[in-house]
């Protein structure tokens, strides 16, 4: 094939094969239906052709590989750089659904420059899109390393040369990109304790202006508040136990969730040895710290008072 030049893929034959053989449209105007053998001995003396996937061409003809500067306008080429993130058969009837066509069942050579048509006018569509100068500064690095496109994208684009722009600007994609800023981390959680007036305030809150007044359960709620101070040491968390009061006035622990918060767990058990609340990161933590103060009751009883817990 002779050396391609800045010429016109509209004056180029177009070729496609298969593994049958091999439809060629000669610059005439002529449409061909050739062997293998064939359509290689002919190309010989044709210019540059337009095909699609130029290396499995290649393969199907059995020539030899070209160089770097590849002898042919290669469609699938125009389509990547038109749209490089989508997907594409790279045979003539792929490329055609992936523009919109309706490609028929067999595609002859002349159905190139329909492709041919439709990604030229998606090119100048493009002209007055903001990507239009990302691809215009890539264009003088392509024409440099001899792309076959070049000069067909630049007409379409309407690309000047830019004497204000590094030449390898258009590399530099970075610079596109939007600006952003690291985000610190997140501080590490804290404990916010709740005094014994809050506690006291609360149960008079919730029993109302007209319930019994106890000074047991109002001590009780005073003194489980001490759990919830911040740890002295990590994975020891606060806890309280309290024996078990008298049948007739068991002292139940108040769990006032705007108190408390939403990362209390509290442990509370009117009818069993002990009643206890712990400031804990998590419920695992609870239950154990439950169950090693109830290690000397029965096991039924330490069954009860684990189903006993819940998120405040």
């Amino acid at each position: 094939m002779p050396t391609l030049s800045r010429a016109s893929p509209y004056d180029a034959p177009a070729l496609i094969t298969t593994r049958a053989h091999a439809s060629l449209l000669t610059p005439d105007g002529e449409l061909l239906s050739l062997d293998a053998q064939g359509a290689a001995s002919l190309l010989a003396t044709l210019p540059a052709p337009l095909l699609i996937h130029g290396p499995a061409t290649i393969r199907r003809l059995d020539l030899t590989p070209p160089g770097q500067v590849v002898p042919w306008f290669d469609l699938l080429e125009l389509f990547l750089f038109l749209f490089p993130t989508r997907t594409v058969v790279p045979t003539p009837r792929g490329m055609g659904i992936a523009l919109g066509l309706r490609p028929p069942e067999h595609c002859e050579a002349d159905f190139l420059f329909l492709l041919l048509d439709k990604l030229k006018n998606a090119l100048e569509g493009m002209a007055v899109t903001k990507e239009a100068e990302t691809l215009r500064s890539l264009l003088p690095l392509l024409s440099r390393a001899g792309w076959s496109w070049a000069g067909f994208a630049e007409d379409a684009l309407a690309a000047q040369p830019s004497q204000h722009r590094h030449p390898y600007e258009a590399l530099r994609v970075w610079r596109r990109l939007p600006r952003w800023e690291e985000m610190a981390q997140r501080p590490p959680p804290g404990s916010r304790p709740v005094t014994p007036a809050e506690a006291r305030a609360r149960l008079t809150r919730i029993l109302g202006t007209g319930a019994e007044t106890r000074s047991g359960q109002a001590d009780y709620a005073s003194a489980i508040t001490q759990a919830l101070a911040p740890r002295e040491a990590r994975e020891f968390p606060r806890s309280f136990s309290q024996k078990r009061a008298p049948a007739r006035a068991k002292p139940w622990g108040i769990s006032p969730r705007p108190v408390y918060g939403p990362n209390r767990m509290m442990v509370l058990s009117g009818s069993q040895p002990t009643h206890a609340i712990c400031n804990a990161r998590s419920s695992r933590n609870c239950v154990v710290s439950t169950l090693m103060m109830l290690k000397d009751a029965r096991p039924s009883s330490c069954a009860r008072a684990a189903k006993t817990i819940f998120a405040c």
